[in-house]
């Protein structure tokens, strides 16, 4: 899987993330995994145009002292969805500066 990983996270760095998480993104059912959904501008033309497949989302994954960010974008309704790919270079740019505003605005040792 590609991802972005951070490590090393202290336990009080890992739950002030979870908490930001469960406040503003949407939580699965599994503990500690979300799902943050991409704005349509960001969507490549096929995901654009496949209205029935939207939203598209990557993952977040927060552990005791870890979290990821996935780069795979894949539809919250569809998991068969053929518009699930890899994210494009302006996607990956999105959850890099997604993830490195999180680790500046909730102040995370990494």
């Amino acid at each position: 899987m590609r991802q972005f990983y951070i490590d090393e996270l202290s336990p009080a760095d890992a739950a002030k993330l979870n908490d930001y998480l469960k406040a503003n993104a949407d939580q699965s059912s599994l503990e500690g995994l979300f799902w943050v959904d991409l704005n349509p501008d960001l969507l490549d033309p096929g995901q654009y145009n496949c209205a029935k497949d939207q939203p598209f989302c990557f993952a977040v994954e927060v552990g005791e002292s870890w979290a990821k960010f996935e780069f795979l974008i894949r539809s919250r309704t569809n998991m068969k969805s053929p518009h699930t790919r890899y994210a494009s270079r302006i996607q990956q740019k999105f959850i890099l500066d997604y993830s490195l505003r999180l680790i500046e605005e909730l102040k995370l040792r990494t």
